[in-house]
């Protein structure tokens, strides 16, 4: 009898800690879309003032304190990501991607992009037509392959104002420019492209 009793703990003690262990690998966290438009203006107020110094790095972001601590945060990262996305604002939303990446995409995209206004409509296909409302993540840190880096594993899931809701795999990087280790910032290393197509494919099976 105690020989069960004591198997029944043991098992009892495995199982909560498999659903304990469960429940904290699933964690997921809201993006706060009202700090990332927040960050949106106190950029586009700096950017305006700095007019694009020479001390702006290649993403176009003037370098302070305040804004490498941003850019070097996942979590405000994404927040600025998804605002971004939300208030539709093409010069940001592309300076979130690898500058070589993206460019190989838009002209993938279109002959003629900036006649055709890429930039914007490649935009709009992420936010399903402006149609995203929110979104969650989750993420893993890792070693990157060289000592400047660390790769961000993050689990991204769009919510559309229709109800659907698109799970993608987003890789970002913290890299930098021709400054020192410490002016890296994050950016997508994801092809926009297969995002798009990603997100296409999942909405296209969940409406039928």
């Amino acid at each position: 009898m105690n020989k069960l009793l004591v198997t029944s703990i043991v098992y009892s003690i495995f199982i909560i800690g498999g659903l304990l262990l469960f429940i904290n690998l699933s964690h997921e966290d809201n993006v706060n879309i009202d700090q990332g438009k927040e960050i949106i203006k106190k950029l586009e107020t700096s950017l305006s003032q700095n007019d694009h110094s020479e001390e702006d790095d290649d993403a176009g972001y003037h370098y302070n304190e305040e804004f490498l601590k941003v850019f070097q945060n996942i979590d405000q990262t994404l927040n600025f990501f998804i605002a971004v996305l939300i208030e539709e604002n093409e010069e940001l939303f592309t300076s979130f991607f690898i500058p070589q990446r993206y460019s190989d995409d838009l002209w993938a995209y279109s002959e003629d992009p900036y006649f055709d206004n890429a930039n914007y409509k490649i935009m709009r296909e992420v936010n399903r037509n402006g149609t995203l409302m929110s979104a969650r993540y989750d993420y893993n840190i890792k070693d990157g392959y060289k000592s400047t880096r660390k790769d961000t594993d993050v689990k991204l899931i769009f919510v559309y104002e229709d109800g659907i809701e698109v799970e993608l795999s987003i890789d970002l990087v913290m890299i930098g420019t021709e400054h020192n280790i410490k002016d890296n910032i994050y950016f997508i290393e994801n092809s926009v492209l297969e995002l798009i197509e990603e997100i296409k494919r999942q909405t296209k099976r969940k409406e039928s």
